[in-house]
């Protein structure tokens, strides 16, 4: 069934100035939600988060949008507004609250962002652009890269990141970008607030198949944690929620190496890609 059309009133975003256009040209044409998510090859579900401002259309689907209801270009020519945007809408929230974290947990099946070299940045970056067509991968690049700058502060929070051992192992790349990659990695686990921790493939659970997630300890003692798949994310502040990360931090965390053996493991993995 489709969603109920929402009158989104004065757009306050590039998102909702978009969801509000394509809602006003959708309704003049007489098309239901399920008549223009057809043409677009998506559920009519999809179509009420565009029209609604909650998650808006990839690049493709503007080019798609502004054919099928007729608009003659009026959709695209807000694409390099939607491109000036750093982060996706559902991950804005979680940047500004880690900036300001006193304590960072994760678990990854990729090297996580504030651990990333630009190169790897980049290549996993131009590889979801290819996918989406979203976004400017150079200003993405250059925000993820700033985004480090809170370990290199005068208070950096603590971070202590698991890491899947398909995140050494899987090639993002070349193995030359993985083995400067991995002793990025290395150099920044030497310092006394940072410690990375392996979950081998021996050690591992079916809980990893769950993805990424990360645990914030603000200075206040509020506590959050963020999933993070390939288009979407999520934002915990529910304690209940939160607290089922933890469990599940803490679970893996006691499977995985400790620090001294996680690093000798990196560094033999590093040495097998500089052959």
């Amino acid at each position: 069934m489709s969603r109920p059309s929402k009158d989104l009133g004065q757009p306050s975003s590039i998102e909702e100035a978009i969801g509000k256009a394509v809602q006003r040209a959708r309704l003049s044409l007489g098309m239901s939600q399920r008549d223009l998510g057809a043409l677009l090859h998506v559920g009519p579900g999809r179509i009420g988060h565009i029209e609604t401002g909650v998650t808006p259309p990839t690049l493709g689907q503007i080019h798609q949008l502004d054919d099928a209801l007729k608009l003659n270009g009026a959709l695209t020519d807000l694409i390099p507004f939607l491109s000036r945007k750093q982060y996706p809408d559902w991950s804005a929230d979680f940047v500004k609250l880690q900036a300001g974290a006193e304590v960072i947990k994760g678990f990854s099946l990729i090297i996580p962002g504030l651990l990333q070299t630009r190169d790897y940045a980049r290549t996993l970056l131009e590889a979801g652009y290819r996918v989406t067509g979203e976004g400017n991968v150079d200003q993405r690049v250059d925000a993820r890269v700033e985004r480090q700058q809170i370990l290199h502060s005068d208070e950096p929070p603590m971070l202590w990141v698991i890491l899947a051992e398909a995140a050494l192992r899987q090639v993002i790349g070349s193995g030359p970008l993985m083995a400067a990659q991995l002793a990025h990695v290395l150099g920044l686990a030497d310092r006394g607030k940072i410690h990375v921790q392996v979950l081998t493939f021996a050690r591992t659970e079916p809980a990893v198949t769950m993805g990424n997630f990360s645990l914030l300890l603000m200075p206040d003692g509020k506590r959050y944690a963020y999933a993070e798949g390939h288009f979407m994310g999520k934002l915990m502040e529910d304690e209940e929620e939160v607290t089922a990360r933890h469990v599940l931090y803490d679970r893996l965390q006691k499977r995985a190496l400790d620090p001294a053996a996680s690093a000798a493991l990196i560094n033999t993995v590093m040495k097998e890609y500089e052959r």
